[in-house]
């Protein structure tokens, strides 16, 4: 609720009265089918046993055996928190919480692709959803504003708040089975023939605050001047509180920009040493906890000094600036780093992938570097300009000494240039298994 509700056999909510409006366009009965939850609905929906959802959003895997009419309700995805938590602004502040949300929801799978390191867990229902936040089984919820305002307004009041909110829309639409296209065309127009203020009145009645219908008229007048006072004073706190807003975002915008540029290298916009020599320990201890593997490789581009006797250290510049994004568009998770750790030298850092997709990642940045064709004549490994990586992959628990995980790197790297160049060495498949083992 309030999207809607199976109550003791009858079906309530904001569906409920959509799907009474598509009964009366269409001309024919719709019966509601009883599930034990929205897990269910959804395989009643694979397996024929049904032939519509009210309410649903479009994803990749629905398309397979649903169509979508066009979308006839929206809302918003928020965070839902105990009163005692701060305000979230970003969700990468909880990627070690544990956060609750519906299983089979659309979002939720939009949510765990787009966000892969945050801990979310599935609950069947909101009430569980919420109660193990109360309980602080879970750190918080994700849900609708509209579900989740209702229900903490119902319930949850004092015990619960809405901390923030994600900035994607939830788009609802009618599905229907989709081998019966027809479906679709009929429930498109349906959709259509609904008016926009029919569609007000019911959010309105579902979500909106209700008042009294036999109000009293007489007290309403003589607050009315009370009234005035307090929305004058509430007027200029609001002008006084939008002031201050404004300074802070100026304030905050201004520091981002300084703690950016204490952590970026100038020329090629990837991380510095500086930052390396902070995040190291930290994703270290972050993959120790999830008992993973922690990779880290270190770069040096063959011949550079050559090529910048030869091609000047303009074009040197300019080279380095095309290897660094070469190989920062080589990483595609939150937990890839990439750094500059000073001169033709550059280190990458990953946790949580094996030792063989480590080294297929590795490997795409060293053939991506190449592929970059930048001419370099004095290159005995090639005509191009290219890169030697020395590769260690240790489970993040047999890691004593950042040091030393360092020294390893370095001298893969070394065995690297004497081996030819334009190469990556890491550890022998023994060594790997043997560590993983542990």
């Amino acid at each position: 609720m309030p999207f809607e509700k199976n109550e003791g056999g009858k079906y309530i909510g904001i569906g409920a009265d959509y799907v009474a409006l598509f009964e009366k366009s269409v001309g024919i009965p719709i019966k509601m089918v009883t599930t034990k939850n929205w897990a269910e609905s959804i395989t009643y929906l694979k397996e024929r046993k049904c032939d519509i959802l009210s309410l649903a959003m479009p994803t990749k895997e629905r398309e397979i055996y649903l169509d979508f009419t066009k979308a006839y309700f929206k809302t918003s995805v928020v965070i839902v928190t105990r009163p005692d938590e701060l305000y979230i602004d970003d969700i990468l502040q909880i990627t070690d919480k544990k956060i609750g949300i519906i299983k089979g929801y659309a979002y939720g799978e939009i949510l765990r692709k787009r966000y892969p390191h945050i801990n979310f867990i599935d609950v069947e229902s909101i009430k569980e959803g919420l109660d193990k936040v109360c309980s602080g089984e879970l750190f918080a919820y994700v849900d609708t504003l509209v579900a989740a305002g209702y229900n903490i307004q119902k319930d949850y009041l004092g015990e619960l708040k809405i901390a923030g909110k994600f900035g994607d829309t939830w788009d609802l639409s009618v599905a229907t089975r989709n081998d019966e296209p027809m479906l679709k065309e009929i429930f498109d127009k349906a959709v259509e023939l609904i008016p926009s203020t029919t569609q007000q009145e019911i959010f309105n009645k579902w979500v909106s605050v209700h008042y009294e219908k036999d109000a009293d008229y007489t007290a309403i007048l003589k607050a009315g001047s009370i009234l005035t006072v307090l929305f004058i004073i509430m007027l200029v706190g609001i002008f006084i509180n939008r002031r201050l807003h404004a300074e802070v975002e100026r304030r905050k915008e201004a520091e981002k920009r300084f703690e950016e540029l204490s952590i970026t290298d100038e020329l090629t916009s990837l991380y510095n040493r500086r930052y390396f020599n902070e995040i190291f320990p930290k994703l270290i201890n972050s993959a120790k906890r999830e008992n993973q593997n922690i990779c880290f490789a270190m770069v040096d581009i063959d011949f550079f000094k050559q090529y910048n006797d030869t091609y000047g250290h303009a074009h040197g510049d300019e080279a380095l600036k095309r290897i660094a994004k070469a190989m920062q568009e080589s990483l595609h998770r939150a937990d890839d780093y990439c750094f500059r750790l000073g001169g033709e030298e550059f280190g990458i850092l990953f946790k949580g992938l094996s030792a063989k997709e480590a080294k297929e990642l590795v490997e795409s940045m060293r053939e991506n570097i190449e592929n970059l064709h930048i001419a370099h004549k004095q290159n005995s490994a090639s005509k191009y300009l290219t890169a030697s990586f020395g590769l260690i992959i240790k489970n993040a628990n047999a890691v004593e000494d950042l040091e030393e995980l360092y020294r390893e790197a370095d001298e893969l790297l070394y065995e690297a240039k004497q081996a030819g160049r334009n190469r990556v060495i890491t550890i022998t498949a023994s060594a790997i298994d043997k560590e993983e083992q542990v």
